[in-house]
């Protein structure tokens, strides 16, 4: 059975564009969902990692949530789009909001990509 905690951000949905991504392509998160009050110091931290390719990589990037969407962020519902992200064949990954590093959300999940490897 997976724990789960409680954070102040309720996901109702999350969808990757475009769809099928395909091989190294760009993507970009689209989340619904529901919220209490965020603060504007918060972060938004998206970690892209394929820990298990023939070339494993990590990839985290950090923006304040001022510049990914409107503040102050109001508590009820919220649609957050445009969070891009370059991919490999099969990634994890990990999308929070923090706030002095504490996450206030968190989603975990994985993507495989689609295509043939380049021909050289």
């Amino acid at each position: 059975m997976q724990k789960t905690q409680n954070y102040p951000v309720y996901v109702e949905t999350v969808e990757i564009y475009p769809h099928p991504i395909k091989r190294s392509g760009n993507g970009e998160i689209w989340v619904t969902g529901y919220t209490g009050v965020i603060p504007d110091e918060a972060t938004v931290v998206i970690n892209v990692s394929a820990p298990r390719s023939i070339r494993p990589y990590v990839s985290i990037k950090t923006f304040p949530i001022c510049d990914t969407m409107a503040c102050p962020v109001r508590p009820g519902s919220f649609d957050y789009r445009g969070l891009k992200f370059s991919m490999n064949v099969k990634n994890t990954v990990t999308l929070s909001i923090k706030v002095e590093q504490e996450p206030i959300m968190c989603v975990v999940f994985s993507l495989y990509v689609l295509g043939r490897r380049p021909q050289l």
